[in-house]
């Protein structure tokens, strides 16, 4: 047993979560309003209105600002660009046809690599039968007409989408973003972690320089906050100040926010690699002593870090050498984290002795590894090694083989272990046993538990887990979107309601007390409604006599100063009165669909509303109020039979239902969906991380600690931190030459998501933008334009996503094609995980972007090419980018299980966090796959191997709809797509009439056909594929 066993499990085995509440509220007298029976939904109405009425004010001052002549002059080229693209990864995710087509590539890919399993040297690419090739080639066929008929129809609607100039446009942007008829699900920060066992499994800290051998060798710490009161571990963003002064020099996030919020003196980093900042040129000549020493024009000693030519140094090519120790002083930083994270739990580093064991053992395990295995063979795996959940495949009984029947089932793995109760148990990784519990594959039974979680809908936040809120829900108003800056408003309401638990619920109010800005871990859009979405699905002269009415505001003087505070209001009242009753009679039957919906939830007995970590978290809680029959389509969704006139009911749905998140979805080829930005930071909460930076910030620690660059590299990513750049040829345009277009929809959901987030920060929780230096909002280059190109650039890509989605919802094929998304599971065959997929991405060309923080690589902490320049690094970057865009699918050798029970050779030569690498041993003189583009000089990283997604779980499931879209029955009226399935019936009838004909077809049909190879479904076109238009039979 491992010796952190003891120090690290029973802590975690130890409940410490609270038994009534999780978020605090002041202990406020309520007033009774009545029943919820005959008050609630009039009482959310109210509410509702009025907080639209404190958005419309808040929009106003905002274009009154703007309007100034310091800002009038502010542009950004997004506002203007109308070259809509980089949707077309997303229609085929959503599309059933499209789905039809990766699930036959997928099986097919999968018995021809079992078949060469065990026949290495026949030909992978096998005859079969002609009434298969025959069929699958009509199949894909239709599948590309169809995928192209949609793109095509897509791309005809953005043109008939409204857009504005000038500041109407703005206005009609800030309306958009307002989000009136939106839902969200919002995480919050939790203010003290290390109260409900956090701490525990901590995230990775912050170093700073401790100490200089007299080697040269620097050693390093986790940094404290430096304010007295505090001195912990600095583990996510810090705030720094750098004036000679009393005050702290470096903070971190929670006394910022409790202590200096809004100090000028301070100015936010991001958690960052300080090799950079730590090595001295007189370090780096003593550390290195195989680079002859140079001297430059001033005849003054050059320094040797970063490294600018690693061929150079010793130990790069040459095997047995000693590696120049200034190339090994990456490892010298991951020890200091992984030490940093030892000491965290309480547990000590090894002594020699523990580390000479530990390397025999991995030795002997080395010579275990060698023996002969068959091509592409992972280890059988093991009870316990899916990701969260394990599925259980079931045979069909006689009697259990009717259309209606599930395939599968799904268990929950929840079996108390000695990682306590807790924690489910599932795969460890197999590296070293000794590898500390926040690095090995387990999963927490109940990882909402303590998060907490609201609903917005419009203005209003529905929450349960508050205190002093009658045990029930509380019904709020958002704080508003920060467009320029956070305004004091004059309109907000005073007061907030509450809906008790009892079987009468009763409905409570009070006053509201205004306390500080909440503070958000992540956004997750739900719903984006038709309100100035500029399709023409409400009415168009509505919709701009209200921006005009909104620009004329602007021109009443109801913030000057020379006014009192009651003239003020009653001018700003009257000035917002005309739009907010034509808001009212353009949103009122729409709203009166979500408020009924959200008020019946509300009152419905079955739906708890009292708090209770285990059986109705808050998570919970939100899911149980949206209504998947009503919200449930991705596009195209419709209000209830009573309701007329009201299609559709929203724009875009990302609602899945609950039993979509069960378990991961497969992933097996470049046609499978993998997880989005997210759904994989939302993991974490999973694998009982919870002491994190929000998701934005996390993701700009892959650019500043991980990867070691000092900043972003492409343009955007200041904003929104990923590579755009498609992998297995998806897509040409690449991250750095794409617009703003391409580089939000790779990641729809997560886009608008993070920009509803963005919009929540003011401008002191941002870094300085390096990379876009006009976008910045503190630091030495911020002024008050750049703060504003900021926000217009967020407002932008939400407009350049309403614009596009729209456009889908207005497709009457792309309606048709993605009506199986909301299937009920029991009216389907389909994995529900499957029901996911509109939440995913790109396959990302981005090296180690889902891998570097789950705890599975030997280059876990920082990224190989850290010692490098910066010119050096970004060409390493850009060679396993490109060279995982350029390969033709997933590595065969790469789809195991995130914790297969295979065992892997040492790559590291710090014995301490051998994590689980991906890479299987294979014999690599059988081996024909292209090579990793690695470069010379450092430790090998999987950046081409392994695919960025989560490894399934189980097969795909087997389908008996004809066009793959899991329906149980072949009725075309209950499909959605009735061609599919007829033209599949009819290429079966004729391949049995022509099987002679199709003879000399089927030798060709897994190289010719779209599943094989060069076709436009198996390469590298819309659907993948390269240059025939259908493996040549179309």
């Amino acid at each position: 047993m491992s010796r952190l066993r003891s120090k690290v499990l029973p802590v975690l085995a130890v409940s410490s979560l609270p038994s009534s509440h999780l978020t605090s509220s002041p202990d406020i007298p309520w007033a009774r309003v009545g029943s919820g029976k005959d008050h609630l939904l009039s009482e959310l109405e109210s509410l509702y209105w009025d907080g639209v009425k404190a958005e419309l004010e808040n929009i106003v001052r905002t274009l009154k600002v703007w309007q100034q002549p310091e800002y009038a002059q502010v542009d950004i080229q997004d506002e203007h660009d109308n070259h809509i693209h980089g949707f077309d990864t997303f229609l085929d995710q959503v599309s059933q046809e499209a789905r039809a087509h990766a699930i036959r590539y997928g099986e097919l890919r999968e018995k021809q690599t079992n078949k060469f399993n065990w026949f290495p040297n026949s030909n992978s690419f096998n005859a079969k039968s002609a009434r298969d090739a025959l069929v699958d080639s009509v199949a894909d066929c239709i599948t590309q007409h169809v995928s192209d008929g949609i793109k095509s129809d897509v791309r005809r609607e953005i043109k008939s989408v409204i857009k504005l100039n000038g500041i109407e446009q703005r206005a009609w942007m800030l309306l958009q973003a307002a989000g009136f008829l939106d839902m969200e699900k919002l995480i919050e920060h939790c203010a003290h972690p290390e109260r409900l066992g956090f701490s525990k499994r901590p995230a990775i800290p912050q170093l700073t320089l401790s100490s200089v051998n007299s080697d040269g060798m620097p050693s390093f710490e986790p940094l404290l906050c430096m304010r007295k009161q505090c001195k912990k571990v600095v583990r996510r963003s810090m705030f720094v100040h750098d004036k000679p002064d009393s005050n702290p020099g470096i903070i971190c996030e929670e006394c910022y926010h409790n202590h200096y919020y809004g100090r000028e003196e301070y100015i936010k980093a991001y958690k960052h690699c300080i090799l950079a900042e730590t090595i001295t040129p007189e370090m780096s000549r003593k550390i290195c002593n195989c680079v002859a020493l140079r001297h430059d024009n001033d005849g003054n000693p050059e320094s040797l870090f970063p490294i600018d030519n690693p061929d150079q140094h010793e130990g790069t090519e040459t095997a047995g050498r000693e590696k120049c120790k200034l190339l090994r002083i990456g490892d010298t930083i991951a020890i200091a984290k992984y030490h940093g994270l030892l000491n965290s739990v309480g547990a000590k580093p090894r002594t020699l002795k523990e580390t000479e064991k530990a390397a025999l053992k991995a030795k002997v395990n080395e010579k275990g590894i060698g023996m002969p295995r068959k091509r592409y063979s992972a280890a059988k795996p093991r009870h316990g090694d899916s990701d969260f959940e394990e599925e259980e495949e079931l045979r069909q009984k006689p009697e259990a083989q009717g259309n209606n029947r599930r395939l599968s089932a799904f268990k929950t793995v929840q079996q108390i272990t000695s990682h306590g109760t807790d924690v489910s148990a599932v795969g460890e990784a197999s590296g070293d046993k000794d590898m500390p519990l926040f690095f090995r594959g387990y999963t927490e039974k109940y990882p909402y538990a303590s998060v907490p979680m609201a609903l917005r809908v419009g203005p209003l936040i529905i929450e349960n887990g508050v205190s002093h809120t009658k045990g029930g829900a509380r019904v709020s108003l958002r704080d508003m979107p920060v467009f320029q800056e956070y305004f004091r408003l004059q309109t907000t309401p005073e007061r907030e309601l509450a809906i008790g638990s009892g079987s009468d619920r009763l409905v409570w109010q009070r006053k509201r007390q205004v306390i500080d800005r909440k503070r958000y871990k992540a956004v997750m859009k739900q719903v984006i409604g038709v309100p100035f979405s500029g399709g023409g699905t409400l009415s168009y002269d509505q919709e701009l006599s209200i921006v005009r009415d909104l620009l004329a505001a602007c021109e009443q003087p109801f913030d000057d100063p020379s006014l009192a505070t009651s003239d003020q209001i009653k001018l700003l009242n009257s000035a917002l009165e005309p739009a907010l009753k034509k808001l009212k009679g353009l949103l009122g039957s729409r709203l009166g669909v979500y408020l009924n919906s959200i008020s019946e939830r509300l009152l419905d007995k079955s739906v708890k509303l009292s708090w209770s970590a285990t059986g109705n978290n808050c998570q919970t809680f939100c899911a149980s109020l949206i209504d998947k029959n009503i919200f449930g389509p991705l596009v195209n969704g419709e209000a209830p039979g009573s309701s007329q006139g009201m299609s559709p009911l929203y724009t875009m749905s990302f609602v899945c239902p609950d039993e979509g998140y069960k378990k991961s979805r497969g992933v097996r080829t470049k046609f499978d969906v993998p997880f989005g930005l997210t759904e994989e930071y939302l993991l974490r909460f999973h694998f009982g991380r919870h002491d994190e930076a929000d998701i934005i910030d996390t993701y700009q620690e892959y650019w500043y600690d991980w990867g070691a660059f000092g900043s972003t590299l492409y343009r955007y990513q200041d904003l929104y931190p990923w590579d755009c750049t498609e992998a297995y040829g998806r897509y040409p345009t690449k991250c750095g030459d794409c617009n703003l277009s391409k580089h939000v929809w790779a990641f729809p959901f997560d886009s608008w998501s993070m920009s509803s987030h963005h919009l929540s920060r003011d401008r002191h929780m941002y870094a300085p933008a390096l990379t876009d230096k006009t976008l910045t909002a503190v630091g030495q280059d911020a002024t008050p334009s750049s703060w504003m190109r900021n926000r217009l650039t967020v407002l932008s890509a939400m407009s350049t996503l309403h614009r596009a989605a729209t456009a889908m919802a207005h497709s009457l094929k792309f309606q048709k094609a993605t009506a199986w998304l909301h299937k009920k599971p029991s009216d389907s065959l389909l994995d529900p995980s499957l029901s996911r997929v509109k939440l995913g991405g790109i396959h990302r060309a981005q090296p180690c972007s889902h891998y570097f923080e789950a705890g599975v690589y030997s280059n876990y902490f920082i990224a190989p090419w850290a010692p490098l320049t910066r010119r050096q690094q970004a060409k390493a970057y850009e060679l396993q980018r490109d060279g995982r865009a350029n390969l033709p699918d997933i590595q065969l050798a790469s789809r195991n299980r995130r914790f297969a029970g295979h065992t892997e050779l040492s790559e590291t030569n710090y014995l301490d966090f051998h994590g689980q690498n991906t890479l299987l041993q294979i014999d690599d003189t059988i081996r024909n796959d292209p090579p990793c583009h690695h470069h010379v000089g450092m430790h090998k990283v999987d950046g081409c191997q392994s695919d960025s997604h989560f490894a399934p779980t189980s097969k795909t499931p087997h389908h008996i709809c004809a066009s793959g879209c899991g329906n149980a029955t072949r009725d075309a009226a209950n499909c959605a797509s009735g061609e599919t399935i007829r033209a599949a019936e009819m290429a079966t009838a004729a391949a049995d009439a022509a099987q002679a004909a199709a003879a000399s077809a089927s030798s060709g049909g897994g190289g010719g056909s779209s599943c094989g190879g060069s076709s436009s479904c198996g390469g590298g076109s819309s659907c993948g594929g390269g240059g025939s238009s259908c493996g040549g039979s179309c």
